[in-house]
């Protein structure tokens, strides 16, 4: 079928690719008449093409409908292409926790650490500190069985410490008994007679600790390796109180 408006030759249809109609029909619009030819309705200006019932719109519904089908089609492809989250690092197991036990502080022990806060206390002329601590360190040592001569040690210079001097000079004696040059035990001794003004008991002590010191203090007892320090400075003290320095 030629078209009355371009000429252009077009299949079976109402209305040519132009625009024009070639069928006579009625205006959707107005319901006036449109003759082969013209492309709007020259009563109301409406466009054949809108109004008509083609198969150009038909083939564009077709179209538009291939479209839409080939977008929801492709949906699976587009969600499948998304960017996946990283993947976390595996968990490596941690080991339990082991709770080690702390080792157990012995009678000795705890005894030992009072008496060194109490002198710490004491020579550092915390005379609150030192009184506060001295009874417990005190006590810690009468709890245990069978002191040795260090310990005892400890006890007469706590006694000492504390204005005791008749148990200081008791305790060192006590060392004595066993060990009669035993150097800390005769300074101590030496020196709670002196505090208790028994002048001719402190120069038998303090002859005795000059006397046996080169010996003595080459023995390698505990108690002389642990107040290393003291040993000289006793045998120095016997010397000035003897007029010896």
């Amino acid at each position: 079928m030629k078209c009355p408006a371009c000429s252009a030759e077009t299949a079976e249809t109402d209305v040519c690719g132009c625009g024009a109609i070639l069928r006579p029909g009625r205006c959707r619009k107005c319901g006036g008449e449109l003759k082969e030819g013209v492309r709007a309705c020259s009563a109301c200006g409406t466009l054949v093409m809108r109004s008509a019932s083609s198969s150009w719109l038909l083939l564009g519904a077709v179209v538009l409908g291939f479209f839409v089908l080939a977008l929801v089609l492709l949906r699976p492809t587009e969600e499948q292409a998304q960017v996946l989250p990283p993947t976390p690092p595996p968990q490596v197991p941690t080991a339990p926790a082991v709770n080690v036990p702390k080792p157990v502080e012995t009678p000795k022990q705890r005894a030992d650490s009072l008496f060194n806060a109490a002198m710490q206390a004491s020579e550092a002329g915390e005379s609150a500190r030192a009184s506060e601590v001295i009874p417990l360190a005190l006590d810690a040592y009468q709890k245990i069985e069978g002191l040795d001569s260090d310990a005892l040690f400890h006890v007469a210079l706590l006694r000492a410490a504390s204005g005791d001097q008749p148990e200081a000079r008791a305790t060192a004696e006590r060392i004595l008994a066993k060990s009669p040059d035993h150097l800390l035990a005769l300074s101590v001794a030496a020196r709670a007679s002196d505090a208790l003004g028994d002048q001719a008991s402190a120069r038998r002590y303090y002859e005795r600790v000059v006397a046996v010191y080169p010996a003595e203090s080459a023995k390698r007892i505990p108690e002389y390796v642990d107040h290393s320090r003291l040993l000289p400075v006793y045998r120095t003290e016997a010397e000035r109180a003897l007029g010896r320095k």
